[in-house]
């Protein structure tokens, strides 16, 4: 099995997820680049190998149709220069959200009024708090992963030897 060298070192779905849309936020700001698509490109086949393992194809379908499903949302939204946060299994939205209410709806996402934000979550996941928590605490419980949208690439960098990408 061929080694992943952007994707290796994640130990579970949600860290790929985090890592993916990581990546793809970094590399997708110069959509005219060659290495960067490539990269890109390459990045897109690794996610696609991890669905192809045979721990993956023992998980439920639901589980297994979100995470496939994952990628084209997190392109979407980054195509709409729109902020996104990952804290634990939730992906939050912000920023011009208003000109994209329809698409966000149409992606899966809904409205959090409290917080002000859109987010997804897995459709296997329900949560039984009844309490309103706010961002700050949320970021604190799950830990939070962003990235911020001016990182300016002149050609893909070598990795670290782990398969991780330095930057």
């Amino acid at each position: 099995m061929n080694k992943l060298r952007y994707l290796g070192h994640c130990k579970t779905l949600d860290e790929v997820k985090a890592e993916y849309k990581k990546l793809t936020q970094q590399w997708m700001v110069n959509e005219n680049d060659p290495g960067s698509m490539a990269l890109l490109d390459a990045i897109d086949q690794e996610y696609a190998a991890i669905s192809q393992r045979t721990k993956f194809k023992q998980l439920t379908k639901e589980i297994q149709e979100e995470f496939i499903g994952f990628p084209k949302i997190v392109k979407e939204l980054i195509s709409l220069e729109l902020n996104l946060e990952i804290c634990g299994i939730f992906l939050w939205v912000n920023g011009n959200t208003y000109d994209h209410v329809d698409k966000l709806k149409e992606l899966g996402l809904k409205y959090s009024p409290n917080k002000k934000m859109w987010y997804y979550r897995p459709k296997w996941f329900r949560s039984t708090n009844t309490t309103p928590v706010d961002m700050e605490f949320i970021r604190k419980k799950y830990g939070s992963d962003t990235v911020e949208r001016e990182f300016v690439f002149d050609q893909p960098t070598d990795d670290d030897g782990q398969g991780r990408i330095q930057v």
